[in-house]
C-alpha cells in the first residue's frame, strides 16, 4: 500500500511539474526587468492577458513603470507591447496602456530624461492599435505623448540637451493621425496637437538651437511640414479644417513664419533664409463672404531671402 501511495503522489507531482510554463511565450502575461547599477526602481502592472512588458535600467537612481490594464471592468487589456530602456542617471519614463493592441517605446541615454507616455480612448473605450516611440540622447530632455483613441501613430526623437516636445493626440474610433517630431540642439520647443479628426500628419524638425515650432490640427486629412535650421526661430500652423497643406522652411536665425487656414482645401508655403523675417499667411474663415469669396481653395506661396523683410498676406479672410 505504501507503494501504491508514493506512485500515485509521484504521478501527481509530475502532472503539475509538466503544467508550469518554461518559456516566455508561454506565458499569459510577460514581464522582464534588467538593473544594473545603484537605486534604479521599476514597477509592472499588468491586468489582462497576452501583454508583453519589459524595462532596462543602467546607471543610478533611474525610474521607470509600466501599467498594462483597462479601467472599463467590462473589457480586459490584451495584446499590449510597453518597453523602457535607460542608460544613465536620475532617468524616469512612465508608460500607460488602457485598452489593446497599443504599443509603447522609450529609449533614454544621458541623465535626468524625461517620458511620460499614455495610451487610452476616454470617448469610445477601449484604446486600440496606437503606436508612442520616443528616444532622447543628452540631458534633461523631456518628452510627453498623449494619445486619446484609436490608431494614432506619434514619433519623438531628441538628441541634445533641454529640448521638450508634447505630442498630443485626439481620435474616436480605429482610425487616427500621425505626428513626427526630431530636435538635434539644445532648448528647442516642438508643441503637437491633433484634436479629433483622422488621417492629419503633423511634422516638426528642429536643427540649432532655442527653436519653436507648434502645429495644431483640428479637422481631417490635413499635413503640415516645419523645418528650422538655425537659432531662436519660430514656426506656427494652425490648422482648423480639413485636406490642407501647410509647409515652413526656416534657415538662420530670428525668423517668425505662422500660417492660419481656417476653411478646407488651402495650400501655404513659407521660405526663409537669412536672420529676422516675418512672414503671416491666413487663409479662409467661416461665414466670411463677399464678391468673390470662397469658404477655402486658396493658395499662398511667400519666399524671403536676406535680413528683416515681413510678408503678409490675407486670403478671404478679415
Amino acid at each position: 500500500m505504501k507503494k501504491l501511495t508514493f506512485l500515485v503522489g509521484a504521478l501527481l507531482v509530475a502532472g503539475v511539474a509538466n503544467a508550469q510554463i518554461s518559456d516566455r511565450s508561454d506565458a499569459d502575461n510577460a514581464s522582464s526587468v534588467g538593473q544594473a547599477g545603484n537605486r534604479n526602481t521599476a514597477s509592472v502592472e499588468q491586468r489582462g492577458e497576452v501583454n508583453d512588458a519589459d524595462i532596462l535600467q543602467s546607471g543610478d537612481d533611474n525610474s521607470a513603470r509600466q501599467t498594462q490594464r483597462q479601467n472599463t471592468p467590462a473589457f480586459v487589456a490584451t495584446n499590449n507591447v510597453a518597453l523602457i530602456e535607460q542608460a544613465g542617471n536620475r532617468n524616469r519614463a512612465q508608460q500607460t496602456q488602457d485598452g489593446d493592441a497599443n504599443l509603447a517605446e522609450a529609449f533614454q541615454t544621458g541623465s535626468d530624461n524625461v517620458s511620460d507616455q499614455t495610451q487610452k480612448n476616454t470617448t469610445l473605450p477601449p484604446a486600440l492599435f496606437n503606436e508612442a516611440l520616443v528616444q532622447q540622447v543628452g540631458n534633461r530632455n523631456n518628452a510627453l505623448q498623449d494619445q486619446d483613441g484609436d490608431g494614432n501613430l506619434a514619433e519623438a526623437l531628441q538628441q541634445g540637451n533641454d529640448n521638450r516636445v508634447t505630442q498630443t493626440q485626439r481620435s474616436v474610433a480605429f482610425f487616427g493621425s500621425a505626428a513626427f517630431s526630431e530636435q538635434y540642439g539644445n532648448r528647442n520647443r516642438v508643441d503637437q496637437r491633433q484634436g479629433g479628426g483622422i488621417f492629419n500628419v503633423a511634422e516638426s524638425y528642429q536643427y540649432g538651437d532655442d527653436n519653436r515650432a507648434t502645429l495644431t490640427q483640428n479637422g481631417n486629412a490635413n499635413s503640415g511640414l516645419q523645418e528650422q535650421f538655425g537659432n531662436r526661430n519660430e514656426a506656427v500652423i494652425d490648422q482648423a479644417a480639413n485636406l490642407n497643406t501647410a509647409v515652413q522652411s526656416q534657415s538662420g536665425n530670428d525668423n517668425y513664419a505662422s500660417i492660419d487656414q481656417d476653411t478646407s482645401e488651402n495650400w501655404a508655403r513659407q521660405t526663409q533664409s537669412g536672420n529676422g523675417n516675418f512672414a503671416d499667411t491666413y487663409q479662409g474663415q467661416t461665414g466670411y463672404t463677399g464678391t468673390g469669396a470662397a469658404t477655402g481653395l486658396q493658395w499662398s506661396d511667400i519666399s524671403q531671402s536676406g535680413n528683416n523683410n515681413t510678408a503678409r498676406v490675407r486670403q478671404d479672410h478679415p
